[in-house]
């Protein structure tokens, strides 16, 4: 309770951790700094709180989504399963999207210069030995075909991305950063904070990628017959899970990036 008092070891908070990351994470050390502190310290309990449902008013629905876009638990509930729901339909999309890329793939084999590839990267990438070349072209060379395949279904369905989409996009992020408690900060502060991530070109460039990869979703899927499959929650998190696996071990390729504008 409240103004009661222990000793305790330091050591013992977190488990697994070693002494520099106590000294440094727990004590706030100075890494250069050869004091020992000890591990005992005196702990005293100056304010205990407990949590407590919040009861369903507007002040709660108003500090848990904008304000005035629920006024009662049913809207919440709806709110709520709307949420799961986009949440879902765009990992749903997303392996769609992955099957439609290998099946455009499979129907669409594209010759690529091998060897000359494999010279330009060595040249490109000091790095990349002739071992490393040799594990990881095959991820180059289907990424490249993609970006040919992708770039000229772009072209056929006129799919453009304007500067304006892509600050849209940006600032979209912030506001996802800060869920209901955006509207407080001031569209001068989202814009600013958007400017700034702007700044890294990767990350614009993945924002062109994204939504260029959506609007390619669109223009394929309204060409093709979908047919769709019941999956239980376990399978499909399961399918959704490699896919993450797998796209993170596309990034993780040091090969040259091989986009193409």
């Amino acid at each position: 309770k409240t103004g009661d008092s222990f000793p305790f070891d330091v050591y013992q908070l977190e488990k697994d951790r070693d002494e520099a990351f106590v000294r440094r994470y727990l004590l706030h050390l100075d890494p250069e700094e050869v004091k020992d502190p000890g591990r005992l310290f005196q702990l005293t309990i100056d304010k205990a709180e407990r949590n407590a449902l919040a009861e369903m008013n507007q002040e709660f629905f108003d500090r848990a989504f904008e304000d005035g876009e629920v006024h009662s638990e049913a809207e919440l509930r709806e709110r709520i399963t709307q949420g799961i729901g986009n949440f879902y339909k765009a990992q749903s999309d997303a392996l769609l999207f992955k099957d439609f890329q290998e099946r455009l793939l499979e129907l669409n084999p594209l010759p690529l210069p091998d060897d000359f590839l494999r010279r330009w990267i060595r040249i490109s990438n000091e790095n990349a030995d002739e071992k490393l070349v040799e594990k990881e072209y095959p991820l180059f060379a289907r990424n490249l075909q993609w970006t040919l395949i992708r770039n000229k279904i772009a072209r056929q369905f006129n799919l453009q991305v304007t500067e304006d989409e892509i600050v849209e996009h940006f600032t979209n992020r912030v506001r996802g950063y800060f869920g209901s408690g955006v509207a407080s900060l001031g569209e001068e502060f989202i814009q600013n904070m958007a400017r700034r991530l702007m700044q890294d070109e990767k990350q614009v460039e993945q924002a062109y990628d994204d939504l260029l990869t959506d609007r390619l979703h669109d223009a394929v899927r309204s060409v093709v017959t979908v047919s769709e499959k019941k999956l239980s929650l376990a399978d499909f998190s399961e399918l959704a899970e490699k896919a993450r696996a797998e796209a993170q071990a596309h990034r993780h390729s040091l090969l040259p990036d091989d986009e193409e504008e």
